[in-house]
């Protein structure tokens, strides 16, 4: 009986062999290997890396070395085969000079899990391959190259020219300064506290990007874009999907989406909005606007500057509030099949026109009229065509033009504040 009670202890226990840098821990359940490894590289050097199915973490230390934690988790059930897998699989490690490569080839069915820690300088040069891992990288200021065929990427502190690659994994992005190109073929991308420009690209996931200072090209093929706190310039495009901004200072921004809305608040930078299928809504507009639907309608509320607003079947709606009448102010709101109705201050200095084209059903003019809170001459029908009607005035001695055209809907003009 206590020969039988040895024999399951020597089954459960733990088993560790020492391999030089390397142990083998592990029982029936699976074994694991820890291999670590530290080399001598100076600050400004390189790590390459081409791992197929491994994760890599890095994150920055203040040695001249680069310290090496390579683990491998395998399925087996005897400390031979486990000796067997990681002969095959462990990677290979070659300095020349300040550039350290790492490699391993191929995973097999029994490898449960293959991952690396490494900390390095921070001031470092990467490019690191992994067929189907995660990369985190954190701390680290140099040219990153980075590429992963299924796995997601954490980009946290990065300085420098920074590209980073996955086919199906999401994308992680914050604190991030210099030169960015980030893209993934269907995952989402959040980015947070952006200081640098480039691009961030996904083929069928959302973008979210909040805290930006410098220029960003942002493009979906199927999702939606969220943008919030963007003090530089901007595009943001999707195929298929909503678009939202929430409080743009930068120069110079462009939404826009062949299916979807489009919704801002808060702009004091110039605007250029687009969409084919989907309604238009803005509110606290300090600076020009130009909105542009195919088929949807147009909201603006708190416009305190000028603007260009165009639907080609919907309706417009505008209230502007601008109080410093020296601000541009212009106005010119069209569309081919729905009303405008347009509040302006009481006091605001301007040109203002309307223009309603009648529709004819059955045979009869479709009635409608141009209605304002404010004084108008009724001009006579154009030589063209009677189907034409045309108001015009200066109001509060005239100023900058303020064009309304609509074509079988109602103008309502009302005075405001």
């Amino acid at each position: 009986m206590r020969e039988k009670l040895y024999v399951l202890a020597g089954l459960l226990m733990l088993v560790i062999v020492p391999l030089k840098a390397q142990t083998i821990e592990g029982g029936r359940g699976g074994f694991t290997s820890t291999i670590d490894k530290e080399f001598t590289i100076a600050p400004g050097g390189n790590l390459v890396m081409e791992i197929e199915g491994g994760d890599i973490r890095i994150v920055s230390g203040e040695k001249a070395t680069v310290q090496v934690h390579e683990t491998l988790t395998m399925k087996v059930f005897t400390r031979a085969e486990a000796e067997e897998i990681v002969k095959k699989l462990e990677a290979s490690y070659s300095q020349s000079g300040s550039t350290l490569t790492i490699r391993n080839e191929g995973t097999g069915h029994s490898l449960r899990e293959h991952a690396y820690e490494i900390t390095l300088p921070q001031k470092f040069n990467l490019d690191l391959r992994t067929a189907g891992g995660d990369l985190e990288i954190s701390k680290v200021d140099g040219r990153l190259q980075l590429a992963t065929s299924g796995g997601d990427i954490v980009l946290s502190t990065l300085a420098g020219t920074i590209d980073a690659r996955t086919s199906g994994g999401d994308l992680s992005l914050t604190n991030i300064s210099g030169r960015l190109n980030a893209a993934t073929s269907g995952g989402d991308v959040v980015a947070e506290s952006i200081y640098a420009e480039g691009n961030l690209r996904t083929s069928g996931g959302d973008i979210s990007a909040q805290n930006t200072t410098q220029r960003l090209d942002i493009a979906t093929s199927g999702g939606d874009i969220v943008l919030k706190d963007i003090a530089g310039s901007f595009s943001a495009a999707t195929s298929g999907g909503d678009v939202s901004l929430t409080q743009f200072s930068g120069s110079q921004g462009s939404l826009k989406t062949s299916g979807g809305d489009l919704v801002v608040n808060k702009s004091s930078g110039q605007l250029d909005l687009a969409t084919s299928g989907g309604d238009i809504d803005c509110q606290e507009i300090d600076k020009e606007l130009n909105a542009a639907t195919s088929g949807g309608d147009i909201e603006v509320r708190n416009l305190r500057a000028a603007a260009t607003l165009r639907s080609m079947g919907g309706d417009i709606s505008v209230a502007m509030t601008l109080q410093d009448f020296r601000i541009p102010h212009s106005l010119t709101a069209e569309t081919t099949g729905g009303e405008i109705r347009v509040t302006l201050p009481a006091k605001l200095p301007a040109t203002l026109e309307a223009e309603i084209r009648l529709r004819r059903r059955a045979g009869q003019d479709e009635r409608n009229d141009i209605y304002s809170d404010f004084p108008l001459t009724k001009l006579p029908p154009d030589e063209s065509s009677d189907r034409i009607l045309r108001s015009k005035g200066e109001i509060n001695g005239g100023g900058d033009r303020i064009y309304l055209k609509t074509t079988g809907g109602d103008i309502t003009i009302t005075k405001g504040q």
